[in-house]
């Protein structure tokens, strides 16, 4: 048996994208990266920031906690008082008037070296800023109350209908939180 090849023609469709088509839609990619991306990335700065401000801000309240295991807090308390049970990197008291201390995630804690509580009731204050860059519309101010609490000044101001006490601050403080610390208390 003898098997005769034939020729047979077969069309073969191929299904595929046109340049116009993928150009459009790296288009439409393109517009819509310009918008998201931004947008995480400020997110993503946001979370450092209110990070490093918490951070700082419970590493003031540890310190005091230390500080009260071993002393008794008076009215003339300041927060120098509590920079040994503080891990910083370095101090700078060269103005004599406020200090600087830097911490390890790079924010720097400000103070006024002579400010105390002023007294020893539970809304007697220590005010400190705390510097996360060069925009001081990311600055934010604590307040360290004699019992310990620590809040931020705006929330403890609009508690009690005003600033809280403490004597010798020159701190200046903005009237309202940064948006990226988000919820406090």
């Amino acid at each position: 048996m003898h098997l005769k090849k034939i020729n047979t023609v077969r069309t073969v469709a191929y299904s595929a994208f046109t340049l116009a088509e993928l150009l459009i839609s790296l288009a439409v990619l393109g517009v819509i990266s310009v918008f998201v991306i931004p947008k995480i990335l400020n997110a993503n700065e946001d979370k450092k920031r209110s990070a490093i401000a918490k951070e700082v801000a419970a590493t003031i309240a540890g310190a005091y906690q230390n500080y009260r295991l071993r002393n008794t807090p008076l009215a003339s308390t300041t927060l120098s008082d509590l920079l040994p049970f503080i891990n910083y990197v370095s101090a700078d008291t060269s103005s004599g008037i406020s200090t600087e201390v830097t911490m390890h995630s790079g924010a720097l804690l400000d103070f006024t070296t002579v400010s105390s509580f002023g007294g020893v009731s539970k809304n007697d204050s220590l005010y400190f800023k705390v510097k996360l860059d060069d925009m001081p519309e990311h600055d934010v101010c604590f307040v360290l109350t004699y019992p310990g609490r620590i809040s931020t000044l705006p929330i403890m101001t609009t508690e009690l209908g005003s600033p809280p006490p403490t004597v010798g601050s020159s701190i200046s403080c903005p009237a309202i939180d940064p948006t990226y610390l988000g919820k406090w208390n």
